[in-house]
């Protein structure tokens, strides 16, 4: 099955699926599951919640809709019975489009934007809904929505635009451990200065200028005593970062508002522009209060603001079912090292929480599937997860170029939607997880698939290479690394980026016998080897940065030197003095007029 946006499968009250995963629109998955395990004897219930995002977010985008598909939310469900047949999603399904979730309209214009906030009035829906004794005699029936635009024949089943063919789910289920937490406490505060809205990360930001008149360790169950006099607030210490579907438990009179803020550090000010900006509302309905948040939050401090009501309030439970990529066995580490032993399982888990359906930059402010970031991801899975699916998916996903040849800067989200600005480099690092599945796997049909795309990549610098060879103003934003690094006018670090590309590319064009391929990118890489010595500083022993109107400029970083290397710019007699100079401390001091050079 799948849906746009997303969708959770129930049977018999029990989640069996969830999915699918991020994809752009024409390249839809579907989920392939076995339900024998959950049915029983006489009759069972199948029950889905398909929830459609509408605008874009950091982790998906609209499909271009046709007359009637790609403007609301769908689903297909077909389920193979054998001898009984096939159950198919049709007008015998009920259906309800409920008006207990509130469209909150969080902004994508922030760097911590794009992460969904669920707002949620219990008081609008019943619970139970997903089991076998529910009573859905007031849902309506379902509607078969066709696809209508020229040559469609309103099917009313896959394939058909604007979501394509629909392809297999190619990496595992996400799943984790039930992560609890490890403390809490309960704030009073005075009565805020505003009255609260529906965005729960608003709310919560007004308390910050208040004092907090007392604070109490606690536990859960914790009781608490809401009055109209003072604003009670609850801060849950998860310990560590979790990443994951919140869940909670609470006793509270009709209408309480817990409005939860989701956060990696302490909160003390606004989120602002890079800040998180992730949260929940929910609104009891006073009996039988028990929630799961359906998007996935990453965070380590929950703060929660109840309001809404007065009288006691008990939050029962709290918890977060974590939803990350498994690890497979089979791959390990160990040292005598203890302090490095820790390192790496440290590593892992930071990698592991940025394993989602696709690589993202962070599993708290964005999860971007950014294109640059996801080839070190990349790097630790080959090395350490014997499950190697995710890590050849993340270059079909990036496999997304504009209609220029250059990738997005990061994919299946408002910022590829939106075609803007990028970080060419970016592209460059997918290149490089190209080879290394050319490198890891010899599986020609994949590397041969991305060939063209990597061609298309590497063309797009043509237009700023000067008669050296070398790569002069290169548009957008050409990040390179988070380090003082310059490239202003003629970079040797952006050019030799690209250089290692044209290596890589012509290794692999001659592995598939495409002679004309290969020797294309040669003779680019010798034409930029030639003129890359006007980056040399023998009296360092390593390569500057760039070069500003024809003239060498003092800034010197690491990255130049190395890439040098890696992209075989570098003679081979120098390798050794180059390495001796960015990894020299003492080099780490100001030049004259320079940057740092580290």
């Amino acid at each position: 099955m799948t849906a746009d946006s997303r969708y959770a499968l129930f049977v018999n009250g029990r989640e069996v699926s969830r999915g699918p995963i991020r994809s752009q629109p024409r390249r839809t998955y579907y989920d392939l599951v076995d339900l024998a395990p959950c049915l029983r004897p006489g009759q069972n219930t199948i029950a889905v919640y398909v929830k459609y995002y509408g605008s874009p977010k950091s982790y998906w985008m609209p499909a271009p809709a046709n007359i009637m598909l790609g403007r609301t939310g769908v689903f297909v469900f077909e389920a193979n019975l054998g001898d009984a047949g096939w159950l198919v999603s049709d007008t015998t399904w009920k259906a309800k489009k409920s008006d207990a979730w509130l469209s909150m309209g969080e902004s994508t214009s922030q760097v911590g934007g794009g992460v969904p906030v669920e707002v949620f009035d219990a008081r609008l829906f019943a619970p139970g809904w997903q089991q076998p004794e529910f009573d859905d005699g007031t849902w309506g029936a379902a509607q078969a929505i066709p696809a209508m635009h020229i040559g469609g024949y309103m099917r009313t089943q896959p394939p058909g635009d604007p979501y394509g063919p629909l392809f297999p789910r190619p990496i595992a289920p996400l799943g984790g451990e039930l992560r609890l937490p490890a403390s809490a406490r309960v704030e009073s505060l005075p009565v805020l200065p505003e009255a609260p809205t529906h965005n729960p990360v608003h709310n919560l930001e007004l308390t910050h200028d208040q004092p907090i008149n007392s604070t109490q360790p606690a536990s859960l169950p914790a009781v608490v005593d809401v009055s109209a006099s003072a604003t009670t607030r609850i801060v849950i210490d998860m310990g560590r970062i979790v990443s994951g579907c919140v869940q909670f438990e609470v006793d509270a009179p009709v209408g309480t508002t817990f409005d939860f803020s989701y956060k990696e550090e302490p909160s003390v000010a606004p989120a602002g522009f890079i800040g998180q900006h992730s949260g929940t509302r929910y609104i009891a309905r006073g009996e039988k209060d028990r929630f799961e948040v359906f998007d996935s939050n990453g965070f380590r401090y929950a703060y929660v603001l109840i309001g809404g009501a007065t009288g006691s309030v008990t939050l029962k439970h709290f918890a977060v079912q974590e939803m990350v990529y498994p690890w497979q066995s089979g791959a390990s580490f160990e040292c005598s090292d203890a302090e490095i032993n820790a390192l790496y399982t440290a590593g892992v888990r930071t990698v592991q929480l940025n394993s989602h359906d696709a690589f993202i930059d962070c599993p708290t402010r964005e999860q971007r599937a950014w294109v640059g970031d996801s080839v070190v991801h990349q790097m630790v899975h080959l090395a350490t997860n014997t499950d190697w699916r995710l890590a050849w998916h993340y270059l079909t996903l990036g496999n997304s170029p504009r209609p220029d040849g250059i990738l997005p800067m990061s994919v299946v989200g408002e910022i590829e939607a939106s075609g803007g600005v990028t970080i060419p480099d970016w592209s460059l690092h997918w290149v490089h997880g190209v080879f290394n599945l050319y490198q890891f796997t010899g599986n020609k049909d994949a590397v041969k698939a991305f060939m063209p795309t990597i061609e298309r990549v590497l063309r797009w610098y043509l237009p700023y290479q000067t008669e050296l060879g070398l790569l002069k103003d290169v548009v957008e934003w050409n990040l390179i690394d988070w380090a003082s690094i310059s490239n202003e006018d003629t970079s040797a670090v952006i050019t030799a980026s690209w250089a290692r590309g044209l290596r890589e590319f012509a290794e692999m064009a001659a592995w598939l016998e495409e002679r004309s391929s290969q020797r294309w990118a040669e003779g680019l890489h010798a034409k930029i080897k030639a003129g890359f010595e006007v980056f040399w500083d023998e009296e360092r022993g390593s390569y500057i940065d760039h070069m500003k109107n024809g003239k060498p400029q003092p800034e010197m970083s690491q990255l130049a030197g190395a890439l040098a290397i890696s992209a075989d710019l570098a003679p081979r007699e120098r390798w050794p003095r180059i390495i001796e100079s960015i990894t020299d401390a003492a080099n780490s001091s100001p030049l004259p007029g320079a940057a740092r050079w580290l």
